[in-house]
């Protein structure tokens, strides 16, 4: 049984999409320290209005929404609230609000691209402890990462020494028969996807796509977008797309500067907290609670793997095209809006005011499961031989821009 997926590119008409979930409601309560409560239940409980708010304009607008569960797991049984957490374990898992960094949509199949956090049981028919997804055991579901026995697990493929079982969708950016990954991104195995695994997918179901390399360092769609075939929407760290997308049109947009940035960035710069980089700055920004050295604690020996680099991050790139006309974003960039609209794109801002604790923006927030069109070839110059376009990332420009030097 098939459960139907299609999606070749980020602009085709959208009609099904997964929206992610932040912990359940009131998950928070029963921690002992009033300080961490409170910070964490107003962290919780808007993103999860943020998020169902997101699923409502996206069904307003015609989409067929399905939602990531809440529920979250340790040791094969559901965790019902924070305290029960930490009194049986240490690191509390990231929740499911980012389904973007698990799957990606190949043509008319899904791949489960990471074995984290409970995905590969939400996919498994057989796991009871919460609703499996409506295309749990559906065959268009191929499993790359947690199946050694799947024929598509990336280990049978001559993976190199340093990469691990898994790829990053957010690296993979997806323009009809050119599939551009980011082959610099950490453990990830984006030259056996270039190398060996795409050829034997093309193969086994009737594709021609290509496969290209590019070295960005990092989630691809943290510094660019495309709403349409022709138009991109970048960070100004991103310096050159003559080679991967020659002749296109470039909207650039410096990271936002005011109050609000202004807050998060004098608390990166002056915090006493270094990470394993050695850096001395937090990784997140929770508003309000600057000083609140309780919740810093508390998230650093709980939560760390729920927080990003979200100083890396250009949130207003980090985007959902529901077509080539319409364009989803997590905040108010009046620049960005002003060049997008007078290419007739409309800009829909459905806030995530949490962007800057979970580093998550529109884009990771949301999976497309099914989009009307079919496979195009808009650079048919090239030719089956996938490429590699090097480095467009700037590491100078990008310093001004995470500065807010620009």
């Amino acid at each position: 049984m098939k459960f139907g997926f299609k999606s070749y590119n980020s602009w085709d008409p959208l009609k099904k999409v997964v929206v992610g979930s932040a912990f359940t409601s009131g998950w928070f309560n029963d921690h002992p320290d009033p300080l961490v409560r409170d910070a964490m239940t107003k962290v919780n409980e808007e993103t999860r209005e943020d998020l169902d708010n997101l699923a409502h304009v996206l069904q307003e607008r015609g989409v067929e929404v399905y939602r990531t569960p809440d529920q979250t797991l340790d040791h094969g049984k559901v965790m019902h609230s924070v305290a029960e957490y930490m009194d049986q374990t240490g690191e509390i898992p990231k929740c499911r609000m980012s389904p973007r960094d698990e799957f990606i949509v190949l043509g008319e199949n899904l791949i489960m691209g990471r074995p984290g956090n409970g995905y590969p049981m939400w996919c498994d028919p057989k796991f009871d402890l919460f609703e499996p997804a409506p295309w749990a055991g559906c065959e268009d579901v191929l499993d790359v990462c947690w199946d050694k026995d799947s024929p598509w697990h990336i280990s049978h493929f001559d993976m190199q020494d340093d990469e691990k079982p898994r790829f990053d969708g957010p690296c993979m950016v997806r323009t009809g028969r050119d599939i551009t990954v980011d082959v610099q991104i950490k453990n990830a195995a984006g030259h056996t996807f270039c190398d060996r695994w795409l050829q034997a997918y093309n193969q086994e179901f009737g594709y021609n796509f290509r496969g290209h390399k590019v070295r960005f360092g990092r989630h691809s769609d943290g510094l660019m977008s495309i709403p349409r075939p022709g138009v991109i929407l970048s960070s100004v760290a991103v310096t050159d797309y003559e080679n991967t997308y020659p002749g296109w049109t470039v909207i650039r947009a410096p990271k936002p500067k005011n109050e609000y940035i202004e807050k998060f960035w004098d608390i990166k710069n002056n915090s006493k907290y270094i990470d394993d980089n050695g850096f001395m700055h937090k990784k997140y920004w929770v508003a309000g609670e600057e000083g609140n050295a309780a919740l810093t604690e508390f998230i650093k020996v709980h939560m760390n793997k729920n927080v990003g680099y979200a100083y890396e991050t250009n949130f207003d790139v980090n985007t959902l095209s529901i077509d080539e006309n319409t364009v989803l974003t997590s905040g108010y960039n009046a620049q960005v809006e002003k060049d997008l609209n007078k290419l007739g794109i409309e800009v829909i801002v459905t806030p995530m005011r949490h962007r800057y604790f979970w580093d998550g923006g529109i884009h990771c927030n949301t999976l497309d499961l099914y989009r009307d069109g079919e496979m195009t070839d808009l650079f048919p110059e090239r030719s089956d031989v996938g490429l590699d376009f090097g480095s467009p990332y700037d590491d100078g420009m990008a310093q001004k821009d995470n500065n807010r030097d620009l």
